[in-house]
């Protein structure tokens, strides 16, 4: 399929409903939306608009919260499992044999949640893809997809500390000492603070956006004493993380130099990966 070309502005695609379902107008072609994503698209309350961009982005940011809901359900039940095969195992024999059918609630909630999430994880997989085979060449979708493709893990290039603590542990020249008498990074963190990273960007007891979320918790720091360039992530449900994407930055004006063309990227899928691909290329080269 030869690429679409899709311009910034939402409103140059449109709806197109049919007897066979619904298809999307893109570059004078009309190619249909296969039936699992449509009949989510038309699920409820939920109507179409006259951007299907903001439709289609607006329902994967719906499927990567429901994702993370079913994910955090599949872990407290699975957590409930394991409780309920200790009291079987550390009781007594007529408790053991008796439990009041507490294991088959606990194993069926447990089947039931990770079906959940395993559909809901399909949903987005197929709907990413679809998109994806659209091969949109410029514009938010095609942002998306280049986000997408980039994929969540880090650069080999990139050191991963569990926390600021282990972080700032590693060299004294990270700490700074703050009014409050406790122990920061010593950093400026002035390329945003919304970086993404997939499995990050939803927190499980948010309320889903209304509309495409490109929103993320990762802030980008230079340490000038250390000459690093660091990320470190601020979510409220997950636990504080810090990646050390390169060193050898000799100066603020040279951190500029390498951040901020990537300005622009922050709001796309995995742009704290890109930051953190473009940071160690800029560091080999000053290495070589």
């Amino acid at each position: 399929m030869a690429p679409i070309d899709m311009p910034r502005s939402r409103h140059l695609a449109e709806w197109r409903h049919t007897d066979d379902g619904v298809e999307l107008v893109l570059d004078q072609r009309a190619i249909g939306v296969p039936r699992p994503l449509a009949l989510v698209l038309l699920d409820g309350d939920r109507l179409l608009t006259d951007s299907p961009v903001d439709d289609l982005l607006g329902l994967e940011s719906t499927l990567r919260h429901m994702v993370a809901v079913f994910a955090e359900e599949v872990r407290v039940a699975h957590q409930a499992v394991f409780a309920v095969r200790v009291r079987k195992t550390s009781g007594s024999p007529r408790r053991t044999s008796d439990d009041g059918g507490a294991f088959a609630r606990a194993t069926e909630r447990q089947g039931r949640a990770s079906r959940h999430h395993y559909a809901a994880a399909r949903l987005l997989e197929d709907l990413r893809d679809w998109v994806s085979e659209l091969r949109p060449a410029h514009g938010m979708l095609a942002e998306a997809v280049q986000g997408w493709a980039r994929g969540p893990e880090a650069p080999a290039t990139v050191t991963i500390f569990a926390d600021p603590h282990a972080f700032l542990a590693g060299d004294v020249r990270r700490q700074a000492t703050r009014d409050w008498g406790g122990l920061d990074i010593d950093g400026v963190e002035a390329w945003g603070h919304g970086w993404r990273r997939d499995g990050d960007d939803d927190a499980p007891g948010s309320i889903p956006p209304d509309g495409p979320d490109r929103g993320g918790y990762w802030s980008l720091g230079f340490c000038a004493r250390t000459g690093e360039i660091y990320a470190v992530r601020r979510a409220p449900h997950l636990d504080q993380e810090v990646w050390l994407l390169g060193n050898l930055v000799a100066t603020r004006e040279l951190a500029d130099s390498i951040l901020d063309p990537l300005s622009d990227h922050m709001r796309q899928p995995n742009s704290l990966v890109l930051a953190a691909r473009t940071v160690g290329a800029a560091v080999r080269e000053q290495a070589a």
